[in-house]
């Protein structure tokens, strides 16, 4: 899935948390609030629920990683908004192995700076960075909720590395190089 799309569906996902914190909604609700309010693409919808499932699953031990790395807030004393992306972002550093911690962490600033402040974008990166040191991607491994997503993202040790090619003025491209952590190299192709 392209990354503007899982944007789009972490944005969703934000929208959604928001909703069922501040109006009282239930998953199941916000779920089908989502589900009727927006068009968003079957994979770019599956991935939204992914989140919001997972961050209702898990939001007492979320909560936990969050509340040991706040320095001087507490949660309750969060925004709605920041203490939502926090959240999603915290589930998707232990639960999703298939998106690099850089990645997760510069969506959570990049949206969190269109829906609040500059300063929260400040703010979600610092603390996110600290959650970030006890995730287990921290060591290159993460949790995984099902076997089935496991042996999907599973790379054994002596595996090989995978090549993708990208053409060096790519939107592609600069969606890498704004994350950071990957290096790229341009090889020579045989004729």
């Amino acid at each position: 899935m392209p990354i503007r799309n899982r944007r789009q569906g972490r944005e969703a996902a934000l929208r959604t948390l928001y909703q069922m914190e501040v109006g009282g909604f239930n998953k199941v609700a916000g779920i089908e609030n989502l589900n009727e309010n927006n068009e968003l693409p079957p994979e770019i919808l599956e991935f939204a629920i992914r989140i919001i499932e997972g961050v209702v699953e898990k939001v007492d031990e979320l909560d936990e990683h969050l509340t040991r790395n706040l320095t001087d807030w507490t949660l309750e004393r969060l925004v709605a908004l920041d203490r939502n992306i926090l959240r999603m972002a915290t589930y998707e550093l232990f639960y999703c192995p298939e998106v690099p911690p850089a990645v997760t962490i510069n969506e959570a600033v990049t949206i969190i700076k269109k829906y609040s402040t500059a300063e929260s974008g400040k703010f979600v990166n610092g603390v996110l960075g600290a959650v970030m040191k006890e995730s287990p991607k921290a060591a290159g491994v993460a949790l995984v909720e099902n076997e089935s997503l496991a042996e999907e993202t599973a790379v054994e040790d002596d595996s090989e590395p995978i090549v993708v090619e990208i053409n060096e003025n790519s939107p592609e491209m600069e969606e890498l190089a704004k994350v950071g952590a990957w290096t790229l190299r341009a090889e020579e192709t045989p004729l």
